[in-house]
């Protein structure tokens, strides 16, 4: 078997990627899902982003530096890597042992929030929860996201990972 990761990754259909969303923000919501299993599946979806959603992911990490972190149980960080994108503002605020995290994307004027006890699973959900957002607010436009174009420098990334 080759083992080519240079190999182009086949993006999910909008549909079900953004199903496939809804589904790990109920199950990380409901606490059905560790956090590690979670930002592996994530990641994943990250990597499968249709059409131009791969824009608003972003640049995510080499799949090997993201299981190291995995691996040391640096959860915070790679849920801040998945939630890295030059098209949100995130927040994170961790007063009295609960985390709030605020994500917003202005060219699509939507926000979400998470609150949940640890860092990286608020991120993550705020992540997901914006995702769904976006997804919410383009339904009835032309095209998947028709609305303002994502033209930035970073515009230009492929699907593959890079080294982060």
């Amino acid at each position: 078997m080759d083992n080519d990761r240079s190999v182009a990754i086949e993006p999910l259909a909008p549909e079900l990627w953004f199903e496939r969303l809804g589904l790990l923000e109920a199950s990380l919501s409901e606490k059905t899902k560790t956090i590690e299993c979670a930002l592996r599946h994530c990641y994943h979806l990250a990597q499968l982003a249709p059409g131009p959603v791969i824009q608003l992911v972003g640049c995510i990490p080499d799949e090997s530096a993201f299981e190291e972190l995995l691996e040391h149980e640096r959860y915070r960080d790679a849920a801040e890597r998945i939630a890295s994108s030059d098209f949100f503002d995130l927040t994170v605020n961790v007063p009295d042992g609960h985390a709030v995290v605020k994500v917003s994307c202005p060219i699509f004027s939507s926000e979400a929030e998470a609150v949940a006890t640890e860092a990286s699973t608020t991120i993550l959900l705020a992540w997901l929860r914006i995702m769904l957002e976006i997804q919410k607010g383009a339904q009835g436009q032309s095209g998947l996201l028709g609305g303002p174009a994502l033209h930035t420098p970073q515009s230009e990334r492929h699907r593959r990972s890079t080294p982060h």
